[in-house]
Formats: C-alpha cells, sequence, structure tokens
C-alpha cells in the first residue's frame, strides 16, 4: 500500500537516483519488554512511496503457535527447546513448574542490563549476557523477516533509547554482529524517540503544523524504560534533510510500565493472595514473594492493568462522570497459581483491580514533589516528572517553552498518565498516533524508513547537529571548541588540533595540577578531570590539544605538551549537551558487588564483606527483607554479635520490633562485653513510646560498658517519665565523660549536641554544630588544580 501524503523528506529521496532494483530494509525496536520489525520494500516498477509494514512474527509456544507483530523480549530454554517471545512469556509465570530459573535459562528485562558486566553464570554458552540475549532477539526477528520474503535485505537499522551511553551503544552493536546482521553501516542505530518522531511525521498526523524554532518532546513510557528527549527543529536548504538539535534526554532505567505491575501486584493482589490462602504478612519471606509470586503474577497485573485503563478510556469518551469512573473495575476469571520455594503451591481466584487501587499504585509515579528514585522491597518508584523536568530544565527550557509534546510507549497510554502530562505543559499540542497498535509499532517503523534513507541516500532523515557550543575553560575565559548547529560527526573525518594553550605554572620537582573543564554556552560545566603534568615544566610551555565530537554524541580529547616529553590525558565525556542522568548509582554499586560474587575469585573473608556491603547498600535502597535475607544467611553458617545486631536493626527499619528485640538479645548472649545491642534495643523502645522498658536496657547498657551516650539516652529517657532528678544526675555523668569535641567520633559529638540541648547548654550546643559543619566542609572541599593558559595568535585546524 503506498502514502502519497508521506512528507517526501522522510524518505530521504532528494537527489536520489531510481534503483535499479528492488530495495528492501528493515527497522528494529529491540524493546525491553517488547520488540518488533519492520521492512519496506521500495519497487522503481510500482508508483508511489510505500509504507512501513510491521512484520507478523510467528512463535513457538507450549500450546501452539502464535503470531504476533509484537515479540516479548524473553527468552526460554525449556528442555531442548528454545522459546523466544510468547513461549517464553508463556512460561515465566511458573519456572519452577517447567524447570526453569531466572538468569540460568528464562531471561527478561535485560536490555537493562546491557552494557553493564552482569553476567548469568548459570546459563549455558551463548546466554551469559544480555548482550547474547538481545542477540538471540535480533536474530529471531530478522530471521522472521527473511522468511517471509525472499528478496535481500539492503539495510537495517536498531533503536536504542536516546540516553544509552558508549559501553551500551557498543554492545547493542555486537548483539546485533552476533545475530548475523551484517548488512549494518554508520548509521544503523537510531535513538528511539527519532525513531517515533519520524515515524509520527510519516503518518501525516500534524507534520504540516511543525515550523523551524519549534521545541518537541517526545515522551517515550513504555514497559521497561521511560525516555526523554528534548529537540529543536531548525530550518534547511530546501531539498535537504531535516535538522534536529538535541538539547536534552533523560533515562531512568528502571521506571517503565512493569514497575507499575509490581505496584500493582504488592499493593493489590498480594493481599488478595494472602487472604484467600489463610496466610498472614510474615508467612512469606523475600525469597518467596520476589522469586516466585511476583514473577508468577506480572501477566495478570498487567492484564488487569490494561483492561482497566481500556475501559476508563472507552467510559471516558461515552461522557461518563468522574464518580462513575471512580467505581470502575477489573476482574480477570479462573485461578492462577503461584507455586512457591517449598514446592508449596498458592491459587489466586479472580484477581480484581479497582480503579481507586490503580490510582494508588500511580500515586509516587505521578508524584510532581518528590522526584528522586524510591527503590522499596520489591519496586522501584521514580516519578515520570524527574525526567520530565530534568530534560527540560537542561535543555534550558520551561514547561511553557514546549510546543509539541509526542506520546509514545504502551504506559503513555495509561489515561492518569496522560492527564498528568498534558497538564504539565500548559502550552504544549499533545500529539498521538491513530491508533494503538500504531503507536506500538512507531518505533519499528521509524527505523525502517531510516533504514531506507541510508539505502538511498547513504545518510539519515535527520541531521543530528549541536545544540549549544562546547568550550574549554581557561585562565582568561572560555575558547569555544565546538559551534552551536555544528553537523556531528565533527569534525567528518579526523580530529580538530589546537595549540593555543599553554601551562600555567613552572614546576621543577613536582606536578603541575591542571584542570580541565568542557562547559556549554550557559556556562555549565559538562566536564571536569585533572591531570598531573610531570616535572620539569615551564609556565608557557605549548600544550596540544586535539578533540572530535563522534556521530554517538561522544566528546573525545587528548592533551599533551607540544615539545613530545611524554605524558598524555586522555579523555571522553559521553553526551556532553544532553546531560544524562543515571539517578540508579547505588543499584549499579550493588550490581557490580554481585557480579564479582558470581564471577570473582574471592576468599571467604572477602564473600563475607562483600555481602555485608551489598546488604548496607540494600538498605540503603530501602530493600530491607532482602538485606535481612542476605545476612540470615551470613548468620547461618557463621553467626557473630555483630551480624546479628545488623539484623536487628534492619527488623527496626522494617518495624519488625519482636524479630529485632530477638536479635539484639541473641547479639548480647554473643557478645557480653558491649553495651551497643542493648543501647539500640533501649532507643527503639523509646521510639515505640515504652519509656520505661527503654530505661531498663539503658541500664543494662549501662552496666556492661558505660558510655557517654549512653549515660545522655538515660537522661532523655528520664525526661519523658518527668524524673528531673535522674536526668540532671546522668547529664552530670555524661558531660563529665566526653572527651574534648575534636577527639570525639561522629557519633559521640551527636550524643553530645543532644545532651547540650537537653541542658540548655547553647554555647556547647553552638560548638558541636560548629564542628558538624566543620567536618561537613572538610568532605566536600572543592577541587584543586590550575586552569590552563590561553596563547595568542594560534588557531585550530583539521588533523587527518
Amino acid at each position: 500500500m503506498s502514502n502519497q501524503s508521506t512528507p517526501p523528506v522522510l524518505l530521504a529521496a532528494h537527489g536520489a537516483a531510481v534503483p535499479p532494483r528492488p530495495i528492501r530494509v528493515v527497522g528494529i525496536d529491540l524493546g525491553t519488554t517488547n520488540s518488533s520489525i519492520s521492512e519496506i520494500l521500495l519497487d522503481p516498477a510500482e508508483p508511489g512511496l510505500p509504507d512501513p509494514r510491521p512484520i507478523e512474527v510467528e512463535q513457538a509456544t507450549t500450546q501452539g503457535p502464535f503470531t504476533s507483530i509484537h515479540v516479548p523480549s524473553m527468552v526460554a530454554l525449556c528442555g531442548a527447546v528454545e522459546y523466544i517471545g510468547e513461549g517464553a512469556r508463556i512460561l515465566r509465570p511458573q519456572p519452577a513448574r517447567h524447570g526453569l530459573k531466572p538468569n540460568r535459562d528464562l531471561f527478561w528485562d535485560c536490555k537493562n542490563e546491557i552494557g553493564t558486566r552482569k553476567t548469568y553464570h548459570r546459563a549455558p554458552e551463548g546466554y551469559r549476557s544480555a548482550r547474547e540475549i538481545g542477540g538471540k532477539l535480533l536474530r529471531f526477528l530478522f530471521a522472521a523477516a527473511k522468511e517471509q520474503r525472499p528478496a535481500p535485505i539492503d539495510s537495517a537499522v536498531v533503536t536504542i533509547p536516546a540516553s544509552f551511553q558508549l559501553a551500551q551503544r557498543k554492545d547493542t552493536l555486537e548483539a546485533a554482529r552476533l545475530a548475523g546482521l551484517t548488512m549494518l553501516d554508520g548509521g544503523c542505530l537510531l535513538d528511539e524517540p527519532t525513531a517515533a518522531f519520524i515515524a509520527y511525521l510519516a503518518s501525516g498526523g500534524g507534520a504540516k503544523n511543525l515550523e523551524s524554532g519549534n521545541n518537541l518532546l517526545v515522551f517515550d513510557f513504555g514497559g521497561g524504560t521511560c525516555d526523554v528527549a528534548v529537540f529543536k527543529l531548525l530550518a534547511t536548504d530546501p531539498g535537504q534533510p531535516a535538522d534536529i538539535a538535541p538539547l536534552a534526554v533523560s533515562r531512568y532505567c528502571r521506571l517503565g510500565g512493569g514497575d507499575i505491575d509490581r505496584a500493582i501486584i504488592i499493593e493489590s493482589l498480594l493481599p488478595q493472595l494472602i487472604e484467600q490462602n489463610g496466610l498472614n504478612g510474615n508467612d512469606l519471606d523475600f525469597d518467596d514473594k520476589q522469586a516466585h509470586v511476583i514473577p508468577s503474577l506480572l501477566a495478570v497485573a498487567e492484564s488487569l492493568k490494561v483492561g482497566l485503563c481500556r475501559e476508563i478510556t472507552r467510559m471516558r469518551a461515552l461522557g461518563q462522570k468522574p464518580a462513575k469512573l471512580a467505581a470502575l473495575a477489573q476482574t480477570l476469571s479462573g485461578a492462577y497459581p503461584c507455586r512457591l520455594r517449598s514446592g508449596k503451591e498458592l491459587q489466586l481466584h479472580s484477581p480484581k483491580l479497582t480503579a481507586t487501587e490503580l490510582n494508588r499504585a500511580l500515586e509516587p509515579f505521578l508524584d510532581k514533589d518528590t522526584l528522586h528514585p524510591r527503590e522499596g522491597e520489591y519496586v522501584m518508584t521514580c516519578s515520570i516528572f524527574a525526567p520530565l523536568k530534568d530534560a527540560v530544565e537542561r535543555a534550558g527550557l520551561a514547561p511553557a517553552d514546549i510546543d509539541y509534546c509526542l506520546l509514545v510507549g504502551g504506559s503513555s497510554l495509561i489515561p492518569p498518565v496522560s492527564d498528568a502530562i498534558g497538564g504539565f505543559f500548559p502550552k504544549a499540542e499533545t500529539l498521538r498516533f491513530n491508533n494503538t497498535e500504531e503507536m506500538l509499532s512507531a518505533v519499528s517503523r521509524g527505523a525502517a524508513l531510516q533504514a531506507l534513507s541510508l539505502a538511498l541516500n547513504r545518510r539519515g532523515i535527520f541531521r543530528t547537529v549541536t545544540g549549544s557550543s562546547v568550550s574549554l575553560r581557561t585562565k582568561t575565559g572560555s575558547k569555544v571548541l565546538l559551534d552551536a548547529g555544528v553537523e556531528l560527526p565533527f569534525p567528518a573525518s579526523g580530529s580538530m588540533e589546537t595549540s593555543d594553550l599553554t601551562v600555567p605554572e613552572t614546576a621543577l620537582l613536582e606536578t603541575v595540577p591542571l584542570r580541565i573543564e568542557l562547559c556549554d554556552a550557559e556556562d555549565r560545566t559538562l566536564y571536569a578531570q585533572q591531570w598531573d603534568i610531570e616535572p620539569p615544566v615551564n609556565r608557557g610551555d605549548p600544550l596540544l590539544l586535539t578533540y572530535r565530537m563522534d556521530a554517538n554524541q561522544v566528546f573525545h580529547l587528548e592533551l599533551s605538551l607540544a615539545e613530545d616529553r611524554g605524558g598524555t590525558f586522555r579523555g571522553a565525556m559521553e553526551n556532553p549537551l544532553t546531560h544524562v542522568v543515571n539517578p540508579n548509582s547505588l543499584r549499579d554499586q550493588v550490581l557490580e558487588l554481585e557480579e564479582q560474587m558470581r564471577t570473582g575469585n574471592l576468599s571467604a573473608t572477602e564473600k563475607q564483606h562483600t555481602v555485608l556491603r551489598i546488604a548496607e547498600l540494600e538498605e540503603s535502597l530501602g530493600r530491607y527483607e532482602h538485606a535481612l535475607s542476605l545476612l540470615r544467611n551470613l548468620a547461618r553458617h557463621s553467626p557473630d554479635a555483630n551480624l546479628l545486631h545488623r539484623m536487628a536493626l534492619v527488623c527496626g527499619r522494617m518495624r519488625d520490633f519482636g524479630r529485632e528485640e530477638k536479635y539484639y538479645l541473641e547479639s548480647v548472649n554473643l557478645n557480653r562485653k558491649s553495651g551497643d545491642a542493648y543501647f539500640n534495643l533501649s532507643l527503639s523502645k523509646r521510639g515505640q513510646g515504652k519509656n520505661h522498658e527503654a530505661a531498663d536496657y539503658a541500664d543494662k547498657a549501662i552496666a556492661t560498658e558505660d558510655k557517654p551516650p549512653y549515660r545522655v539516652l538515660k537522661a532523655l529517657i528520664a525526661d519523658k517519665l518527668r524524673d528531673a532528678a535522674e536526668r540532671r544526675s546522668q547529664l552530670v555523668l555524661a558531660f563529665n565523660s566526653f572527651d574534648p569535641i575534636p577527639l570525639l567520633s561522629d557519633w559521640e559529638l551527636h550524643w553530645l549536641a543532644q545532651a547540650a540541648k537537653l541542658a540548655g547548654k547553647d554555647t556547647l550546643a553552638r560548638e558541636c554544630e560548629t564542628e558538624k559543619s566543620k567536618r561537613n566542609r572538610d568532605e566536600t572541599s572543592e577541587a584543586e588544580g590550575l586552569l590552563p593558559e590561553l596563547a595568542k595568535g594560534t588557531g585550530v585546524v583539521v588533523v587527518k
């Protein structure tokens, strides 16, 4: 079928010779949750321009073949059979029944781990990394295209999130190589928001209204990622590809519809499961929920969510009032089994999701005030306004400056989500695809159009240009290295070279700390590193700077002494002008440590320290049950007082006060020389309002080990019990026991400040606060180093 309304510029056919033979290209959306492939067959003998066509892919399942344009991004090895797509999705709810284990012979959500060092060490050869799983999916999709039509494929494009960094892009290319996609060229990776925008324009929706200077935001909220990209549309000469300047991107890896599904399970389905099976809240431990219940119910939660959202949308179209919409509910018929680690099987009958429960599950995802990622036991929540605000602000814009907002991804169809987006951009026109299927295939269709442009003209539909300048800071100001509006890569080949920088200081014996800083047109720091130049060196010695910015928006630079006396600084800044943010640094540390546990040659002591560090990080992320599970496994093999103490602390944060007290007292039994367990138990009792019990445990702490903070706590408890004499007595003993302020640990300094406040010693309290501030300043002191100086009369040349 031909689409005569397709804007010709989208096909990049200007100046292209008519191909002597049919041209066939494909575009692949390698998604976190679902993947798809679209093709274009351009036959010079046929009139008109062809539409991209999503390919119906046949997927083997245990219940027979299943055909759809959507392929779940999952792989399962069941017996001697490899299931990809729907077949693997069907097996996921009951892995134990089929002898499967996650990351051994059942794989999903692997895209979130591409570009990392994580390996699936229990998996067979060829399935041990995210890039290998990605290769299996790409090979499966590519094979489906070849099976349906014998014509050779001339060009292929694979899409990636806009904020994918260099390691993730390299791993995606490696996955394509493993899949046998040999026709890939320099433009074979395309950012998903750009692909969606191409598909939207190709559909003719609103293309005539877009003007040069418009700011476009693409909000791609899928099953596993939330990709936000801001572009500025730029004017071009007639007959040339359109220009877009990427202004900002922001990706929050673990924010997607799958997180909403998990929230629905924890908030709505798990209580139903517990009630229907006569359980209480503590009968299911972390492993039961994480490894068995949640995987079993993910498809149930997604079906309930999708069905309820469709009904809300339908009822809105009929003009139903909000009160009636709030009373809507979705129920699935039948029973859904959950087999636990013990072999016991639970049944969830007729699971139900109400509109009120959906809105409650969505609350943290639509919070305009709390924007930081919050990782609970089983659900990572982050507001969609975190990436939205981040991208808009880093683009130097306000919400009112956005002219168009294109909604992409299945999760953008959730009515409260689209409502929230519309309300956030007061002047923006919300752009939508004509129907759900068109939207869900948009990324692969846009990739196919890009592949056709590459096949015909060896260039993409849009030229990627810089939205701002990149400058190097010097002592006397900033030196522009890259102007705004420059097409990438820059230069087109080779590198740029400049020799008008000089060493800022003479040094005969010590190194010169040279500070290397890149900034944008608004003087915002993009990159900052230090290079220690080896002596001897003189002020005014010339420095040679070589730099380039590649098509993937990676800025590469090298700095060396022009006289080639050895020593070179090399650095790279990924996406300097789009300011990619990774808010999941703690989660990344956990993954790194877990990988060390799996693949590192660690001693028993090193393994114990690593597990303790993972547990500490998991506590910081709020994943207390997982932290407790890790600590409990350690204690099972080598119980000691410190481990039990840590377990008690975790239980306290979970407000599981029964187990908290049990573990503290077991800790005391293993170490009767320390009063810390009694002290923390006293703190807990005081926090619960059980002041008499708190006083008893404080006395036991003091009797075991007389420390000044123990006396301060006893004074605070006495104050609550209105025992003024005891309060005064304990404070006097405490003040007489504290060391001078500079010698106190941070913990002791905190309790001295508490004592000073309780005793009304304002001067002492101020001295404590001053010491705290001083210590904080020492920890966050500014980086040292000298900026280079700028010489006169020299220029920039291109090095081939």
